[in-house]
């Protein structure tokens, strides 16, 4: 008893939040309106609201990814972290406001991990390619289509209507393209310090 009581204090010695249960946690048999994400010295522990239980040694983690996608209401908060001999990460995300400051610890100590282990180049930062590349993609045709319009302005075409009629649009797919650059293009980290940007 006294054994099994401080394996479980060993377990929730680090921070921890409640994440969404979503994906590959679904298909383990996890239930509930959340599931506790507890880390330690050794790994971390998922516990199910309703039911579900997983325990991970950092020494299974070959990867893990943390970024964010802007949304209406705001800034949407994620990370998948991939395990020796799955296919399928796991994902998790913050339940609410209130786990902001649990979800960033245990994540960076996560990361940390792998750093010490020599794995920096497993930690990697943004969402998703195709995550990425929606914005730009969904504004591409509106700069084609402004280009269209400068050309059938004017008879012949005039210059300075291929400059003033898509601008709005080319800068906004400027903007886009640089967010998904520098934002949300998957990428390995060249230090720790580069996923403060990507944590709430």
């Amino acid at each position: 008893m006294g054994a099994a009581a401080t394996r479980l204090d060993s377990m929730s010695a680090g921070p921890t939040f409640r994440s969404r249960i979503v994906g590959a946690l679904r298909r383990r048999d996890f239930d509930g309106d959340f599931a506790e994400v507890s880390t330690a010295p050794d790994g971390f522990t998922l516990k199910g609201a309703d039911r579900g239980f997983l325990h991970v040694p950092f020494e299974r983690v070959v990867r893990m990814r943390v970024g964010f996608t802007e949304t209406k209401s705001g800034l949407v908060h994620e990370a998948k972290v991939w395990l020796d001999g799955e296919r399928a990460p796991l994902a998790f995300f913050p339940y609410d406001r209130t786990d902001a400051r649990g979800y960033s610890g245990a994540m960076r100590a996560l990361a940390a991990s792998l750093a010490e282990s020599g794995k920096l180049d497993r930690v990697q930062r943004g969402v998703s390619l195709v995550g990425a590349l929606l914005g730009p993609a969904l504004m591409a045709p509106v700069v084609l289509f402004a280009l269209f319009a400068a050309s059938v302005s004017a008879d012949p075409p005039v210059w300075w209507h291929f400059v003033v009629i898509p601008l709005v649009p080319c800068v906004v797919l400027g903007i886009l393209i640089w967010r998904a650059v520098t934002r949300h293009m998957p990428r390995a980290v060249a230090s720790l310090a580069e996923l403060d940007v990507q944590l709430p």
